[in-house]
C-alpha cells in the first residue's frame, strides 16, 4: 500500500473514532453500544429526516393513524369492535433500504 494511502486510511479511521465518541458518548460511565444499535439510531434519524408530515382532519378517533395492532392483538377483523378500548396512540412504521 503505498504512504499517503496509509496516511488517509488512519484518517478515516480517526474521523470515524470521533465521530463515534462525539455521538455516543465518550464518557467512562456509559454504556457499551453495539453496532446494531448504532444503526439503528442512524436508520431511525434517517427516517425522521426523510419522512413526510401528514395532515389528515379526523371526524372521529376512529380516523386517527394508529399502530395495526393497536387493540393487543393481530387479529384484524375484530378491530372495530375492540377500537372504543384500544390504544389510538399515533404510530408510525418506516423501513430503511
Amino acid at each position: 500500500m503505498h504512504c499517503s494511502n496509509c496516511a488517509k486510511m488512519v484518517c478515516v479511521i480517526c474521523a470515524l473514532i470521533f465521530w463515534a465518541i462525539g455521538t455516543l458518548g465518550g464518557s467512562a460511565s456509559a454504556q457499551q453500544v453495539t453496532p446494531r444499535e448504532v444503526a439503528e439510531q442512524f436508520y431511525e434519524s434517517l427516517a425522521r429526516h426523510y419522512a413526510p408530515v401528514i395532515h389528515q382532519g379526523a371526524a372521529s378517533d376512529q380516523d386517527y393513524i394508529t399502530a395495526l395492532d393497536f387493540d393487543g392483538d393481530w387479529i384484524s377483523n375484530n378491530n372495530w369492535e375492540n377500537q372504543p378500548t384500544g390504544d389510538l396512540s399515533a404510530y408510525v412504521y418506516y423501513s430503511v433500504i
